[in-house]
């Protein structure tokens, strides 16, 4: 195993205004953060080795003599992930009476999903394939696979939700007057958004695979086979076209 790196940095701008006029309490404010997580990963980047007794019957016999059954090696996987989060609201505690205070408020917060910068990652349709559709982007795509540029795929392969409203209401009131006594009841809808990298490995998807060789040794040949899974390196989308073949990511023995 080799370390990973994961290094997040946050862009925040954020205020608060309160107003108080009469008997209303008036509050406003927004909120703006903008995500950014750069991703390394090294994982079997320094060789896995795998030892199963197929030689020798035993696994520590096939490990002494140095009969591996397969290794597996992989190159480093990087991701360029950008979010960002948006919110306003605004609310009003209202003192009705002495008795009675009333809570009212509504609260925006759109929904923006995490993109790759280099819009690594497939979007797979069981319909598109069963239909024999590929991609107008990459061409010699297996059916059902799109990508970023493709009709009906945005960016970050989920779509943005810019309707979020969060309406939130209650009440505080004091029965008999005297300070000693209140009933409170209150009411919301509230949303959250995944932080960043819930879609995980993108660079595992095609054509953007990272490297990965693994070779496994037949037990009544004695011939090793293997496959090496081409990297195409993380670049404008238009240079991807350039890239040689398209191989899925399967090993063979």
């Amino acid at each position: 195993m080799q370390p990973g790196n994961f290094v997040n940095n946050s862009l925040q701008i954020s205020d608060d205004v309160d107003w108080v006029k009469g008997k209303h309490h008036f509050s406003f404010g927004a909120d703006w953060i903008h995500n950014q997580l750069n991703t390394s990963s090294g994982n079997n980047a320094n060789v896995l080795f795998t030892f199963n007794s197929q030689f020798t019957g035993d696994v520590l016999g096939d490990f002494l003599l140095g009969r591996l059954s397969d290794y597996t090696q992989n190159s480093y996987s990087q991701t360029y992930f950008r979010q960002n989060y948006i919110e306003l609201y605004g609310q009003d505690d209202i003192h009705l009476t002495s008795r009675l205070n009333v809570h009212v408020g509504l609260r925006w917060e759109p929904f923006s999903p995490e993109v790759d910068t280099a819009n690594r990652g497939a979007s797979f349709s069981p319909d598109a394939f069963s239909a024999g559709t590929t991609s107008s982007v990459f061409t010699r795509a297996p059916a059902g696979l799109s990508f970023v540029g493709d009709s009906g795929i945005p960016k970050g392969f989920t779509n943005r939700r810019l309707n979020i409203f969060e309406p939130p209401v209650g009440f505080a009131f004091d029965p008999s007057g005297n300070g000693k006594q209140s009933i409170r009841a209150s009411y919301s809808i509230g949303y959250d958004n995944p932080e960043t990298y819930p879609r995980g490995r993108t660079d595992k998807s095609l054509p953007n695979l990272y490297g990965r060789r693994t070779v496994s040794a037949n037990k009544n040949t004695g011939v090793s086979r293997g496959r090496c899974v081409r990297r195409h390196p993380a670049q404008p989308q238009a240079n991807l076209h350039a890239a040689m073949g398209f191989e899925l990511p399967e090993t063979s023995s």
